[in-house]
């Protein structure tokens, strides 16, 4: 009982203890939970623009306090940014493509700056700040998984033991939902602002002779692979570049950390740790072998590009840390964000249709195409057809009757084009239902993974539930037909009577479905039946 009260003591005290640090991000952290646990699937208007404002309060407010400085223009900057991207994302017609690029580098930069800032009030090195972080979250990330584990271990107990197995689903992902926005999120929060000094005993294990002797192993075997295709003459796999990015996402923390427990006199471990960026080096040139091969075959694309800077971003830490200046690393990844997202031209969508637009532009329709040489036009055209202003290349480049040719014959697209997604649900909370005149219920979850090819008709004729066969098809089929305003009318229209001893209620609906030939792509139904 002590030791559950001390921890009790130690989560308030550290909620108490970020609150006067990061009062603003804080505050408006668990108001925007606490509206989206009232509200959870009932969003109005109104909410819809709280929620989007504290959302991007709680951005701004996290690096105005992270800075330290001048907080009320802050607090003033942050609000009207808030304001500005509330108008945006709840305009009619939603918001566009750039207003989420604007968004996402405001997030990304602002989150990176901030902990950019705290690092450097922290007077610590680079190494210790970042292992004094991880020690904090992994220790408030235990406690918060034990919280949860414990809320959903007693949800069961009651649901089943004292409320019969009814559905209170939604109960249990409100009361999760706050755990994660009152408690994890602030935890965070503070291990950002207050990283933990007690990183030696178990912790130095995990990173120092775990962690770190499993980054050491997966750096061997990559040599020994260079090793191999230098004597085999074979060409890199083409998940190499996968393979290393994994690597230095979760080396590069790993082998930081590991130089927090560097002692006075290096033994061979430590100095290891010391040299492990410069042990990467060689792997930079298999990752841009791999990723310049896919870009000269097919042009750049988004994921490519973002490859690319990727690379960049390894080449900058490796001669920033060799200048001892390795947490200048985060301005680089300030710039690559902003270069990537926003930045006019050499942004990444922008120069990715550009790279597409070079390969359809040498298109002729009366050519004879090899069919590697088809499929560079197939992926460039189907690219172009779903990025942003790549439509514009298209009718730049290609006349009416190329567009035909290349349609008639776009590989994966044609398999989607004529999809049709129905989804329709309704909040379980609070839920009712009549069961007048009835005398069972039961729970209906419909799967029908095994339904794929077949005809909507045939199979909502003789759907299969309990070992019984229900008609719904007509029920079905009035869905289809209000397809453009599906959720509206399911909430008028989700009983039905299929017999006079049978009734289904749903709760969800979800359909995919061809539309040239009616045929089903996936079903999805949540109900009930009940029976006389």
């Amino acid at each position: 009982m002590k030791f559950i009260k001390n921890v009790f003591n130690d989560i308030v005290g550290k909620i108490k203890k970020v609150y006067q640090i990061a009062p603003v991000t804080i505050i408006s952290m668990l108001v925007l939970t606490i509206i989206t646990v009232i509200c959870f699937d009932n969003f109005n208007k109104v909410t819809d623009y709280v929620v989007v404002f504290l959302i991007f309060l709680t951005i701004g407010s996290f690096l105005t306090e992270s800075l330290n400085k001048q907080k009320i223009i802050g607090y003033s900057l942050s609000s009207v940014i808030a304001l500005i991207f509330t108008i945006l994302f709840n305009k009619e017609g939603g918001p566009g493509f750039w207003t989420g690029m604007y968004a996402i580098c405001y997030g990304s930069v602002a989150s990176i700056l901030g902990v950019y800032f705290r690092y450097k009030a922290s007077n610590k090195d680079l190494q210790n700040y970042v292992t004094g972080a991880f020690v904090s979250i992994c220790k408030l990330s235990v406690i918060y998984g034990v919280i949860s584990i414990g809320v959903l271990i007693i949800y069961l107990l009651v649901n089943y033991l004292l409320l019969e197995d009814l559905d209170t689903i939604d109960f249990l992902e409100r009361i999760e939902l706050f755990i994660l926005g009152a408690y994890y999120g602030p935890s965070i929060i503070y291990s950002i602002f207050i990283p933990d000094n007690e990183t030696e005993g178990f912790f130095k294990i995990l990173i120092k002779y775990v962690l770190n002797i499993l980054v050491l192993i997966y750096f061997v075997v990559i040599y020994l692979y260079i090793i191999k295709i230098i004597f085999s003459g074979d060409l890199p796999s083409n998940e190499i570049f996968s393979i290393i990015s994994f690597l230095f996402a979760v080396g590069l923390p790993v082998w930081t950390m590991a130089q927090s427990y560097n002692q006075k006199k290096l033994v061979f471990l430590d100095k290891t740790n010391n040299i492990m960026p410069y042990l990467f080096a060689p792997f930079i040139g298999l990752q841009t072998y791999a990723m310049m091969l896919r870009v000269f075959s097919y042009g750049l694309t988004t994921s490519r590009y973002l490859g690319l800077m990727l690379i960049v971003v390894e080449v900058a830490y490796i001669v920033l840390y060799s200048l001892k200046k390795a947490d200048k690393t985060f301005l680089v990844l300030v710039a690559i964000v902003v270069v990537s997202t926003i930045i006019p031209f050499i942004n990444a969508n922008s120069l990715s249709n550009y790279s597409q637009s070079l390969v359809i532009k040498d298109y002729d329709m009366n050519a004879n195409y090899s069919s590697e040489e088809m499929s560079r036009f197939k992926s460039a055209y189907s690219y172009l057809l779903h990025s942003e202003d790549g439509v514009a290349y298209i009718n730049k480049y290609l006349t009416a009757e190329e567009k035909a040719k290349i349609e008639k014959s776009t590989y994966y697209y044609d398999d989607y084009k004529d999809l049709v997604y129905l989804h329709a649900s309704r909040s379980s909370y609070g839920l009712t239902i009549d069961v007048d005149g009835y005398s069972k219920m039961y729970e209906m979850n419909i799967n029908g993974y095994d339904s794929r090819g077949t005809s909507i008709d045939k199979y909502f004729k003789e759907i299969q539930f309990n070992n019984e066969s229900y008609n719904i098809y007509p029920l079905v089929e009035r869905y289809i037909d209000h397809k453009d305003n599906l959720n509206r009318y399911f909430s008028d229209n989700y009983e039905y009577i299929v017999d006079e001893n049978t009734k289904i209620i749903l709760k969800s609906f979800d359909l995919d479905y061809n539309s040239t030939n009616n045929t089903i792509s996936s079903v999805y139904i949540e109900g009930y039946v009940l029976k006389k």
